[in-house]
């Protein structure tokens, strides 16, 4: 045991005096992070299962709209035809192909954690100190939420490669002056906004950290140098944004409901104890909505946790300060990108969903910025003026410093791991809408002849009533369409109950006809034969269904109202259902000869439910 701590101690010794040496151990550590964070996410996303938007989607490319008037719309407040890109192989791998959606997921997330390295070496050099902001990226909880739902995940977990890039390359071109550098930087600003509305706000972070960074003197004389001196990339960024705005405001867009935003409680919600507690490894506490929110959970950190928190971070800026002179120049476009983000999210969500600000998948795309602002207030960018300078005196030695960071980053880790375990728990669980869509795909995969079914809503939990008419089997189930129809009229219609199972379906009884106004059969002939409700119904639309015997399997005719319908009688003893509306108190039947129909239950009601 002594010699094999000898030989530890040694091998230690060695690399901190050997450069070539202590890089490739650096390199090692930072692959050994890397690594053991996708191995945690592909655990977790593996598990998920699809919620929400992904169905409308799915949906949508199932039912062949997938053209370029489709790729090019608005979703919500999103314009992202990179996203629905994604989309595309997800619907033509299979009937709800989870596997492929979340190796989409797991390939960014790497994506994204090998652009994050490579941003960090490239600003600061391989050095130990860029471990800190590396480990705070990886193993944050933040960007969890995103990743296990894939509709979220296609905005602003794949967005964040981008991010990276243009950030690297950026400072690239602000070292260099050439040209291939501003490209690259304007290629990736441009890629990323065909994945996330808030990649907008990419280039006034790269403006501002030009202006701090790449030149000195009066505001007025850098901002004009450096106008003058990377005009390229400013044209280019410019063109990107001018031509999303023009794209986000001209092309087709759903209308979003709006309401009153209490800015007062988002921001302590959404700021102070949401942000401040997952600098930390927070919120490690989550709250269960369930219902229509589905697997989704809100952050419910403590109150002792982000008090303690505030107080923390406001000592460690203290310490910054006092240690570094310039520690709080990354504040110049962390500022601005938390208040555009809170305000984006009370002018298209929180006004509307109260629950919103509560929800820490928002601050997802902030986690390359956020990264970025730590990297900047620890270490000085190479090859710019320095701006980050160690003051003469100090409040503490470098050997404690670098303690605390340790310790900090024990306990960031440890908490965020407990925090994510704690999220994608319901996400592994058996929730509504896996647990239904399962059990009707098998099913409706079990049958031999496609089934008919009710056209009817189903469970908010599954599908909430806001995502109308996506909610209904015909869109809501549309990769299994062969499997079904969705007719107005059909003999034994089925319907799905509140499991996902497919069972006979009947109108409700919220009307049921008199036995004795159907104590005759009816024969075919010359006349057509009727059966009145004895009341008229109210002008809505309703479902009506009779259960029946029929002599011979028959073609026949039906009017309720002023609506004609054809139908098929099938011989022996069946149902028909039929959805019809408005103020009607009679069906009338067009029997050919020699047909004979008696009706024995007739139910008119605003809903299919199993019988």
């Amino acid at each position: 045991m002594t010699s094999l701590l000898d030989e530890g101690t040694a091998v230690v010794r060695a690399v901190r005096h050997d450069p070539t040496a202590r890089r490739r151990a650096l390199t090692v550590v930072a692959i050994t992070l890397i690594t053991a964070q996708l191995i945690l996410r592909a655990w977790a996303v593996w598990g998920s299962w699809f919620f929400g938007d992904d169905f409308v989607f799915l949906a949508d490319v199932a039912r062949g709209q997938a053209d370029a008037e489709w790729f090019f719309h608005r979703h919500n407040l999103h314009f992202m035809p990179g996203s629905f890109a994604l989309v595309v192989p997800v619907a033509a791998a299979g009937v709800y192909a989870w596997h492929v959606a979340a190796v989409e997921m797991i390939v960014f997330q790497a994506a994204a954690s090998l652009a994050c390295w490579w941003m960090l070496r490239t600003l600061f050099g391989n050095r130990a100190m860029i471990l800190v902001p590396l480990t705070i990226y990886l193993f944050s909880v933040v960007t969890i939420p995103s990743l296990m739902w894939w509709a979220a995940g296609v905005n602003s977990i794949a967005v964040q490669p981008f991010m990276f890039g243009a950030i690297g390359l950026h400072v690239l071109m602000l070292r260099t002056g050439q040209r291939r550098f501003a490209l690259g930087a304007a290629l990736c600003v441009l890629l990323a906004l065909l994945f996330y509305v808030k990649a907008l706000l990419i280039a006034p972070v790269l403006a501002v950290l030009a202006v701090c960074y790449a030149a000195q003197g009066p505001l007025p004389r850098r901002i004009w140098s450096l106008l003058v001196r990377f005009r390229l990339a400013w044209t280019l960024y410019a063109l990107s944004g001018v031509a999303y705005l023009i794209a986000y405001f001209t092309l087709p867009a759903e209308s979003s409901p709006a309401g009153k935003v209490d800015y007062v409680d988002l921001a302590d919600t959404f700021v102070v104890k949401n942000l401040s507690t997952a600098l930390f490894g927070g919120p490690w506490s989550w709250l269960e909505i369930g219902g229509e929110a589905g697997p989704r959970q809100l952050a419910d950190p403590p109150q002792v946790a982000w008090i303690i928190c505030l107080l923390v971070l406001g000592g460690a800026v203290v310490l910054l300060v006092a240690h570094y002179k310039g520690a709080l120049q990354p504040l110049w476009f962390v500022v601005p990108y938390v208040l555009v983000t809170a305000g984006l999210l009370g002018y298209g969500r929180a006004g509307v969903f109260k629950i919103t600000s509560a929800e820490i998948r928002y601050w997802a795309d902030f986690m390359p910025v956020l990264t970025l602002a730590a990297a900047l207030s620890l270490m000085p960018l190479r090859g710019l003026p320095a701006v980050l300078v160690r003051r003469p005196v100090s409040l503490m030695s470098r050997r404690v410093a670098h303690r605390i960071l340790a310790g900090y980053l024990v306990v960031f880790v440890a908490g965020s791991i407990a925090s994510t375990l704690g999220y994608v728990k319901p996400w592994h669980q058996d929730f509504d809408a896996r647990r239904y869509l399962t059990t009707a795909q098998q099913d409706l995969e079990s049958r031999s002849t496609p089934v008919p079914l009710a056209d009817q809503a189903v469970p908010g939990p599954v599908m909430p009533a806001l995502f109308d008419p996506y909610n209904l089997p015909r869109l809501l189930l549309s990769p299994l369409a062969t499997r079904f129809t969705t007719p107005d009229v059909a003999t034994d219609m089925q319907v799905l109950d509140d499991n996902g199972s497919i069972k006979p379906g009947f109108a409700s009884p919220d009307f049921t006809v008199a036995s004795r106004r159907l104590a005759r059969c009816l024969q075919g002939g010359a006349e057509s034969q009727h059966i009145a409700f004895g009341s008229a119904t109210y002008d809505f639309p309703f479902w009506l269904s009779m259960s029946y015997r029929s002599d011979t399997s028959t073609e026949i005719g039906l009017v309720v109202g002023t609506k004609h319908y054809d139908a098929r009688l099938e011989a022996g003893t069946h149902t028909l259902s039929l959805r019809t509306e408005g103020s009607n108190d009679r069906i009338v039947f067009d029997l050919p000869s020699g047909a004979r129909l008696c009706v024995n239950t007739l139910n008119i009601g605003t809903w299919m439910e199993p019988r």
